[in-house]
């Protein structure tokens, strides 16, 4: 499950304190699922998968586990007396391609699609540079009569995004498993650490977003605008890692 949130790329660590949080903490269980916080994104939309996303809510998710290391006894400290809640870098995550979008060209053949991505970078043109109308013209222009520089230019948003994708979020994992030996061996320091107990029936955790596991690496639509969209890479894992329920 996953909440996003970008937050300022200066703040070594995201750090969520509310009255919320602190009614939330329930005490230390056993394993858990995955959860991404997500509050306000900002990075250009991204994706158009067939699952839309499901809250903690909607599953009727009534506690969500978190694991890890004791490896920080004043960060756990903070979570008990001041309901702050640390979330992780997504580039520390041990699934390579976790958060890293890559976005399809296959379908620039298609006269719409070629149409939609071209009126995507121009409307993103306009919105981030101060050029000129005529400039800005004069690129969309040239965009719809050049297929080869729409497709570096999609190339060049999956490496953009791979950068501004761990410095704009953080991401706090979490499971509907307390009871998991695997995800104690694996995120709890070899079963030397601790699984945190929260209650999803507040504010803050019942917008938990469920991930989605999939055979294959998936493409994105660079041009896909809705909302759910938004979300979607940072919610799809490989199968490999669905035993982590998240």
């Amino acid at each position: 499950m996953s909440l996003c949130s970008p937050f300022r790329s200066q703040l070594p660590d995201f750090a969520l304190t509310s009255a919320s949080s602190r009614q939330a903490l329930h005490g230390y269980a056993v394993p858990a699922l995955r959860l991404t916080l997500a509050l306000a994104p900002t990075v250009p939309p991204v994706i158009r998968m067939r699952m839309k996303t499901i809250t903690a809510a909607a599953l009727r998710i009534k506690r969500l586990c978190h694991y890890q290391p004791f490896d920080k006894p004043e960060r756990l400290a903070r979570m008990f007396t001041e309901g702050t809640i640390y979330f992780s870098r997504p580039r520390d995550f041990n699934d390579p391609w976790d958060c890293r979008p890559c976005f399809s060209k296959s379908g620039l053949k298609d006269p719409e699609h070629y149409e939609r991505t071209v009126r995507w970078f121009v409307d993103c043109g306009r919105k981030n540079t101060s050029l000129p109308e005529a400039e800005h013209l004069r690129r969309e222009q040239e965009l719809r009569s050049n297929p080869k520089l729409v497709e570096w230019m999609i190339d060049q948003t999956t490496s953009e995004m791979e950068q501004a994708i761990p410095n704009q979020y953080r991401v706090y994992c979490l499971s509907t498993h307390p009871d998991s030996t695997l995800m104690w061996s694996h995120y709890a320091d070899s079963c030397k650490g601790i699984c945190l107990e929260f209650s999803a029936q507040n504010e803050l955790f019942c917008r938990a977003l469920q991930v989605e596991y999939v055979g294959g690496y998936p493409l994105f639509s660079v041009s896909a605008t809705d909302d759910d969209a938004n979300l979607q890479p940072l919610l799809t894992k490989s199968e490999v890692w669905a035993v982590n329920a998240d």
